[in-house]
Formats: C-alpha cells, structure tokens, sequence
C-alpha cells in the first residue's frame, strides 16, 4: 500500500474519491465486483472503506482469497487494485424453482458472472450467496418463499447435482394427459401416480419420473420417437396440477440386428432370442430375447458373459429400429 498525503491534514484514513478499480485474478466481470463490494468510482473512500469493501467480496464467498493494494491516482484520489482468487472447484447445479425459466435464469448468471454455466462454487457461502442473487431476480416468482440449496442424485443420469430450489416445495396433487391414444390416460396414470402422486414438484424431478416411467411403457408398443412436453404448473392451495401433452410417433419395426463379440453361437443365440425382426419392435420382448442370448453364451462356460445396452439405429423414414447388441 503507498500512503500518500494532500496537506497537513491528510494520511492514509483520509477520503479521498475512488478514481478506479482494477481486478487481477479474477473471472468475475469488474461491474459485478463492484457491485458485490458496494464501490462506487468517483465516491469518497478511506481506508477502512476499502476494508470493509474487502470483507463484502469475502462474505460473497465467491473468492478464494482477497487482497488489495492502492496508490495515488492522476487526480489524487485513489485507484485502487483488488487482488482476487476465483473458488475453486465448481459443482454441477440447477435451478428447480417452479414456473420459473431456468435456462433465462442460467443466462442471467453467466451475464453477471461469466463461470457460473450450470455449475456453481461448491463453497456454502458462495451458493448461499448465489441463492440470495437468484431471488431477488425472480422477485415475486417464489411465492414469498426463500431458496435453498440441496445436494441430489439425478435419477437420469446417476450424478450429485447442487438443486437451488424453494424450501418447501409444492406437493404435486395431480396429472392430467393430452394427445395420448395409443395408452389410456389410466394407464398412464397408474404407472406415473407411484413415484409422484403428492410428492415434491421440481420441473427436473418429475420430467426425470415421467421419462423412466411413460417412455418404457410407449417403447413397449413400439413408439420410440414418443416426446412428454410439460405444461406449466397450475398452482393450488395444496400444491400444484399438472399436465403433460404426448406426441406419439409412428410405431417402429425391428430390423436388422447385428451381434458383436468374439466367437459368439450366433445361430444358437438368434434361435433362442426370437427376436420379432420385421415385426413390432415391442421393446420389452426385445430386451427379453436378449437375456435368452447369454443363457446361451453362458452354457458354453462363459458364466459373466453379459450383453451391453444395445446401440439403437433409426430409420424415420421407414420406422425401423436397427440393433447393435455387443457382447463381453
């Protein structure tokens, strides 16, 4: 630090304005800093001001460390060098806030803050921090409530995930479907109501429930291009309505189906498999013939043989399914 006087009666605790501001280490654009550290270029700052400017940028949480120097500007004021240090590591995040748009919400933070792509510090301060951002973007999109910040498994994909979302959750009370005529809503009903019916609503959660549950079940007949677009949340009392709108497809046949691996029976295996080739490619008989296959490998003495997730072809044009089925 250089201590530099402006007459008799200056020293380092005088006021002077802050005539500039430069970042070194840091990712996190000047603007943001700024305005985390509540600086303004041009105010009257001393000493203890830039400290305790300092002690903002560290209850953000967001920096690793923080140290600053300063020196005399053109116009004798201060300009000022923060010295900063990103935290890091970052931890994969989404935004389960209902009715909000996570992807307008990412976008807002990348804008402020440049590393923050669906990924945040795991450091508490720093999430805590972000949280608190988050709400007061969303404004009174969050039903008077405050965000949180937990720790899930992603069901699709198996992988901790840091979810900012409201503390307490609306419970989901029930779902509706349009657009279905190969399924009856019923049936429907009945496979997704297990896993849903008044639990938590994140728009993540359950567009994960209804993937591993509905899609099996349209795969089963065939309908392999089915898509589940959600409608937004209609609020309630007891928690939140919801309705999901199906676009079904053309069915598919089974065509080509190709084994690899070393050494394989393939004629024992095909023969054992039945596979419906030129058929309904009914998903379920198809994962059936397969676990046929390796009894058939493991009779000549390959006890672990295992067969892998099948590789799926497409053929939209001719709605055929082509199978790559490796064996080990």
């Amino acid at each position: 630090m250089l201590v530099f006087c402006a007459g008799p009666a200056a020293s380092q605790n005088a006021a002077f304005p802050l005539e500039s501001v430069t970042i070194e280490g840091s990712s996190v654009p000047q603007s943001t800093i700024l305005e985390i550290a509540g600086l303004r270029l041009a105010s009257p700052i001393d000493k203890a001001g830039i400290e305790h400017a300092c002690a903002n940028l560290q209850e953000s949480g967001l920096f690793a460390s923080i140290s600053y120097r300063y020196a005399p500007g053109p116009k004798k004021g201060y300009a000022l060098t923060l010295l900063l240090t990103d935290q890091a590591p970052l931890s994969a995040a989404v935004i389960d806030v209902p009715g909000a748009d996570d992807n307008e919400v990412w976008q807002w933070l990348i804008s402020k803050f440049v590393r923050f792509d669906h990924q945040v510090p795991q450091a508490d301060a720093a999430q805590k921090y972000l949280a608190r951002q988050i709400e007061q973007h969303l404004a009174g999109r969050l039903r008077g409530q405050h965000l949180t910040v937990r720790l899930e498994t992603d069901l699709t994909t198996h992988k901790l995930t840091l979810s900012f979302q409201l503390e307490m959750l609306p419970r989901i009370q029930s779902v509706a479907f349009t657009g279905n005529r190969a399924v009856t809503s019923d049936e429907l009903s009945s496979a997704l109501n297990r896993v849903v019916a008044n639990q938590d609503y994140t728009a993540r959660r359950f567009a994960s429930a209804v993937e591993l549950n509905l899609r099996p079940i349209y795969e089963q007949r065939g309908l392999y291009r089915v898509q589940f677009t959600r409608g937004s949340p209609l609020w309630t009392d007891a928690g939140v309505s919801l309705n999901v709108a199906i676009t079904e497809g053309e069915p598919y046949q089974l065509g080509k189906v190709e084994l690899i691996g070393d050494n394989l029976p393939v004629d024992a295996m095909f023969s054992a498999a039945k596979l419906p080739t030129d058929k309904l490619a009914d998903w379920k008989q198809i994962q059936e013939g397969i676990w046929e296959m390796e009894k058939v490998v493991k009779r000549t003495g390959f006890f672990e043989a295992a067969a892998g997730s099948p590789d799926r072809a497409y053929d939209d044009a001719a709605h055929v399914l082509g199978l790559r089925i490796r064996h080990r």
